[in-house]
């Protein structure tokens, strides 16, 4: 095969050498050049991009800055920028060169109807990579199938970052009012040469899925003009007319992304990547569609009738009270619910039921303080309470209060507790004489998974907030109710180590409520980073929060009293030595599943000891947790994310140290979403 034909005249007495890489065939051209393969420096062949001079002449340092700017990007959905730069004037980008076709190929393939199955798994690795690039502040700004290339596993790979915009005004960078993209997939503000943000990728990411799913783009022109007209004016269509074997929830998703006011498509990829595992595991997307409790209240059927004695459930979430109506109900016994403590000690006295059951995080009054109530107008009424297994506070308040039983929510299905209430009950009279309702109907686990979804949705959306700007009591309180339910669904769904997790960061948010003086960057990286360990757990349930071992060294006592009371107060087993020499002996057992270290100690530090446990093969990927200062924490962070470690600032809340090692523990354990 002989040399490829050189593209441009100025190129003519060097070619096929463009700077240090030789053509060596041609792959393609595209809308700014032409695409080669190519030798040079890095192993292998490479794809060489050499940019038309006539056409990029007056934008050349804008292409040549982002490009530059998206080689700093290293993410598994990208195709890697591994050189840029020009020659005799001429640009150019080297990149992977990846042979697996693109997806103009992949809708020639499938004849224009891309199975849903395939759908999805471009969706969620263009996501992934969408989220890199928003990430490091890139807008990609010209996605569509083409730009999508696929390996030889079928992974996607999002190229060509020639129209990519930084969002951080660099110089060089193109800004508002100038407008670029290819228009089939161009959101309509993009359309209008508004300035963008992220969710102008999204957008495009809906009309490339259509495009892959139909075998056209979403709209149709003889002109380029006529195709922003329809984008401008037009909704986006239906997918599932042209492709009814799709179903419901991957139209939810497309009509969430292909919005054509940007408020109302996903805020993020994240968010999409959320729905996407959700659809992929046969649930529904939580954030396609938004729906409040009121909403899933009213779409949800009526709890079962049943003939036995009467619970009362006092607590304030409406869809922690759907599945114990529901589940208490299956189980023979008549439910009624309040929704606060006042309406709860009202209901109590006008219909006297046989059993009464407390959460003791309610809007208006301290749960301990209705048990109070309760008791002095019910002395012989079995009152059941629902607690929080981290509030100990809570937990001896309402003991004293009179609670007849205490139930870990996190813990405590309905199935079982309903087992529980009969069980507290007497028997006395026709109840003693009949005989009890065999209890073999068990709470509907979608319905319990529904509602974590829905609680996940919220939690993930209001841990964004608290960025310590202000408003973050209101915040901290809407967390805490949301930890709550999303404890309680996933405890009723079977999802134990979900279940513990929420409750541990119910209980966080609620002593920051109570200790404003105490925030700090490190705990709103606790909460954020718990929200994050729970996603998994919840769309994927794998994860078992089992008796793992903890070894933590410090070589102050009073440190380590602490640290043994924080792994105490989570339930995880552990050790604590005051030495680094010692910690290294003990480690060289392999029984542990996480090393707790203070980063400043005499001799060695923690720093020093943490490379020679990574060093130690039963230990390479053990999670390590530094406790430093608060003033070094911001520094220590950004040295150690993501990569395995994480840290925690003094002076911590013993709930926050726990927290922060169940979720290390959780994340060591459970599968990549």
């Amino acid at each position: 095969m002989g040399r490829p034909i050189c593209p441009y005249a100025v190129l003519a007495p060097t070619w096929p050498m463009v700077g240090p890489w030789t053509a060596l065939r041609d792959v393609g051209t595209g809308g700014m050049g032409s695409v080669y393969a190519a030798r040079g420096p890095a192993a292998g062949e490479v794809a060489l991009k050499v940019l038309d001079p006539g056409r990029v002449g007056a934008i050349r340092a804008r292409i040549l800055a982002e490009a530059r700017a998206a080689a700093t990007i290293n993410h598994p959905h990208l195709v890697r920028c591994l050189d840029v730069g020009e020659h005799v004037g001429v640009p150019y980008l080297v990149m992977d060169l990846i042979t697996g076709g693109d997806g103009d190929h992949l809708v020639r393939q499938h004849a224009g109807r891309v199975p849903r199955d395939i759908l999805l798994g471009v969706a969620r690795d263009t996501a992934s990579a969408l989220a890199a690039l928003h990430a490091a502040g890139v807008i990609h700004r010209d996605l569509k199938p083409s730009n999508l290339l696929f390996d030889a596993a079928g992974r996607a790979l999002v190229a060509d970052f020639g129209l990519a915009h930084l969002d951080d005004g660099a110089p060089g960078v193109t800004r508002a009012g100038f407008t670029v993209g290819t228009p089939d997939y161009m959101a309509p503000e993009q359309a209008r040469a508004e300035a963008l943000d992220g969710r102008a990728d999204l957008y495009a990411l809906a009309a490339t899925l259509y495009h892959l799913a139909t075998g056209r783009p979403p709209h149709l022109g003889a002109t380029a003009w006529a195709i922003l007209g329809a984008v401008l004016s037009e909704p986006f269509p239906d997918v599932l007319l042209a492709r009814p074997d799709l179903g419901e929830p991957f139209a939810a998703l497309l009509r969430k992304l292909g919005a054509k006011p940007r408020d109302e498509r996903y805020a993020n990829a994240q968010l999409l990547l959320d729905d996407l595992a959700l659809v992929q595991a046969s649930r529904a997307p939580v954030h396609a569609r938004w729906r409040s409790s009121t909403d899933m209240l009213a779409a949800a059927p009526g709890a079962p009738v049943a003939a036995g004695p009467t619970v009362l459930i006092i607590d304030d979430d409406p869809l922690v009270r759907r599945i114990y109506v529901t589940g208490l109900g299956a189980r023979g016994l008549i439910v009624i619910a309040a929704a606060d403590g006042a309406t709860g000690i009202d209901m109590a006295a006008r219909l006297r039921p046989a059993v009464a059951v407390v959460d003791l995080g309610l809007p208006d009054m301290d749960g301990s303080e209705v048990v109070r109530l309760l008791r002095a107008a019910n002395p012989t009424m079995p009152i059941a309470v629902l607690s929080n297994a981290f509030g100990d506070n809570q937990l001896a308040a309402a003991k004293a209060a009179g609670a007849t039983r205490v139930f870990n929510k996190a813990q405590t299905p309905p199935s079982a507790l309903a087992t529980e209430l009969l069980g507290m009950l007497p028997r006395t009279g026709a109840q003693a004489r009949a005989p009890r309702r065999e209890l073999d109907v068990e709470c509907d686990p979608a319905d319990a998974l529904a509602t974590a979804d829905a609680a996940l949705a919220r939690l993930q959306v209001l841990v964004r907030r608290l960025d310590g700007t202000g408003g973050e009591d209101a915040t901290l309180t809407e967390v805490a109710a949301a930890a709550r339910g999303l404890s309680a669904a996933a405890g009723a769904a079977g999802i134990h180590a979900a279940a513990t997790l929420a409750a541990a960061t119910e209980t966080l948010a609620r002593e920051l409520l109570a200790q404003p003086h105490r925030r700090s960057i490190s705990n709103r990286r606790t909460l954020q980073h718990a929200v994050g360990a729970l996603r998994p757990m919840v769309i994927s349930p794998a994860c078992v929060l089992g008796p793992q071992r903890a070894l933590a060294v410090d070589d102050d006592r009073m440190a380590r009293a602490l640290v043994g009371a924080a792994l105490d107060r989570v339930g995880i087993p552990h050790d604590v030595v005051a030495s680094p020499e010692e910690a290294l002996e003990r480690l060289a057992g392999g029984r542990y599943a996480l090393l707790l270290t203070d980063v400043m100690m005499d001799g060695i530090s923690g720093f020093q000891l943490a490379a020679r446990v990574r060093s130690q093969p039963d230990c390479a990927s053990m999670p390590i947790l530094f406790v430093t200062g608060l003033d070094d924490f911001p520094t220590f962070f950004a040295a150690g994310e993501g990569t395995g470690t994480d840290l925690i600032a003094k002076p911590y809340l013993l709930i926050e140290l726990g927290l922060k090692a169940l979720v290390l523990l959780a994340t060591r354990r459970s599968p990549s979403p």
